[in-house]
């Protein structure tokens, strides 16, 4: 309320990201967890989940809830290199495999409720910034499209 919010809460966010690079691949693995304490439902103590490498096979913001977990692995080995040409770009092709989820209350949460997506994806680096463009895929069939400009997702 100090900040002009119309009620209190407090939450609880973290995010935990490794790469690893050898030669021109790298993989990345992270993990997410956000919560909630004393949640009256309120929309603003929710945690969006959707959208390209945050359960990749569902739209932007699709899932949300007080309670959510996220864990992801990526690879994109590099395949171009910049040699000086001005349509010449570094560019990369890559996959992610992403585990989570959001709850409504915390002791719902359980690996049988974990939601299994991916993506596959090329990346360029280009003077305006890296561009994804990206499939994302769920169980259960949802697929997701994505066109990204700017800093990574990652």
């Amino acid at each position: 309320t100090a900040l002009g919010a119309s009620e209190s809460f407090d939450r609880l966010q973290f995010d935990i990201l490794s790469a690893w690079s050898r030669g021109k691949s790298t993989l990345n693995a992270g993990f997410s967890y956000s919560t909630t304490f004393d949640t009256n439902d309120q929309l603003q103590e929710f945690t969006p989940m959707g959208g390209f490498l945050r359960l990749s096979g569902l739209d932007y913001g699709q899932s949300s809830g007080p309670h959510a977990a996220l864990g992801k692995l990526v690879y994109y080995p590099r395949l171009g290199d910049y040699s000086g040409g001005l349509l010449e770009v570094p560019f990369y092709l890559g996959a992610s495999a992403e585990v989570g989820n959001v709850w409504q209350n915390r002791s719902d949460i359980d690996a049988d409720s974990l939601l299994i997506n991916g993506s596959v994806f090329a990346a360029f680096d280009t003077f305006f910034g890296a561009i994804y463009v990206a499939a994302g895929f769920a169980e259960g069939g949802d697929r997701a499209f994505y066109l990204s400009i700017g800093s990574p997702p990652f």
